[in-house]
């Protein structure tokens, strides 16, 4: 990547505001790195649960707009910048992304092929390889400073919305996923052109057959908003999973709960209890 020009640079410092430059700048004012991203996935989960409940609402039109919508409406009210296209260059310390003022050119071709397979249709495996080509253009184009995954994955949802098939994103792992999405993206050993083939083994991965979905009887639960944001980011629901159990045995613990299994040990004969101990040996 080029060096910064001062605008740029200025640009780019504007993200930080605290002494801890892994945290970027955020509404609530958070500095600590694990409070920080905790934080951040609360907020978009409950964004997640909102837009697929149809609470907010966002126009599939598959261009920047599309995106930066869909961005806005994840992080509004946690970063000033939510639904803000960077204006900086960006890199993951190997791959060089698309260069800002091509942002709008890139996601329009990624959104060509989202709207060519829904108005002319085809089989599953059209569906998957139209999926791959967007994909690796929505990669490559990394519009946003943060969260640009979890952006791209709602708008992927969004064109599954109408066929016969959905994404499960929970049956990769997040290596296997951002591994593919590095090899999908333009290089200078592909002549610069996108590479969607190494997308095709994780969309054929994680698209399955749309079933009857029942939307009564879950409302506006923790369970409901937790499993919104399962589908698009299994990694953030399992942080944010595991901080409200820890929250839970640790409030147990200051208030001296015994769990039943474990009272009931008590009142077995010392006999059983040396048993079950050997046992678990």
């Amino acid at each position: 990547m080029s060096p910064l020009t001062p605008e740029e640079q200025a640009r780019w410092d504007s993200y930080f505001s605290y002494e801890d430059r892994r945290v970027l700048s955020n509404i609530p004012g958070i500095t600590d790195f694990e409070e920080w991203k905790r934080a951040e996935y609360s907020h978009v989960e409950q964004r997640f649960f909102d837009l697929r409940s149809g609470e907010i609402s966002v126009p599939a039109t598959f261009d920047v707009d599309h995106a930066r919508a869909v961005h806005g409406a994840l992080f509004e009210g946690f970063y000033e910048w939510a639904g803000e296209c960077r204006q900086v260059p960006l890199s993951d310390g190997l791959i060089d992304f698309a260069p800002y003022d091509q942002i709008a050119l890139t996601l329009s071709e990624a959104g060509d092929y989202f709207k060519q397979y829904l108005e002319s249709g085809g089989d599953r495996e059209a569906f998957v390889t139209a999926a791959c080509e967007a994909t690796s253009r929505w990669n490559y184009a990394h519009p946003f400073r943060e969260g640009n995954g979890r952006t791209m994955k709602v708008v992927l949802n969004q064109f599954a919305e109408s066929t016969p098939w959905k994404f499960e994103f929970s049956r990769v792992t997040p290596d296997q996923w951002n591994t593919a999405s590095m090899l999908s993206m333009p290089a200078a050993d592909t002549q610069w052109q996108p590479q969607p083939q190494n997308l095709f083994a994780v969309f054929d991965r994680i698209t399955v057959d749309r079933v009857q979905e029942n939307h009564t009887g879950g409302g506006d639960s923790r369970e409901a908003r937790l499993e919104a944001l399962r589908e698009v980011d299994p990694q953030a629901a399992e942080v944010i999973d595991q901080a409200a159990k820890n929250r839970v045995v640790g409030a147990r613990r200051r208030h001296g709960y015994t769990p039943p299994e474990a009272a009931a040990t008590r009142y077995r004969p010392p006999q059983q209890r040396s048993t079950d101990r050997g046992m678990e040996r």
